[in-house]
């Protein structure tokens, strides 16, 4: 099964513009749109399992997706 792997950074103002100089070699960033609503058991248990449930979508695309903290 594939593992999927999110890194999340923040950025200081003006930083996101310039990310092709930072990143040598990456492709050319473009800004797009994801809607992502989080889904959890009455009881909470996803939470307490340290996951979600998480429906994404960008334009016409839907993505259904558990995220989980590999505490390995």
């Amino acid at each position: 099964m594939p593992v999927e792997r999110e890194l999340k950074f923040r950025l200081k103002s003006g930083a996101a513009s310039r990310l092709g100089e930072l990143l040598p070699g990456s492709p050319e960033f473009r800004r797009r749109t994801v809607e992502s609503v989080y889904y959890d058991t009455p009881d909470r248990r996803l939470r307490a399992a340290r996951a979600a449930l998480r429906l994404s979508r960008q334009s016409a695309r839907l993505r259904l997706g558990l995220p989980a903290i590999d505490l390995c």
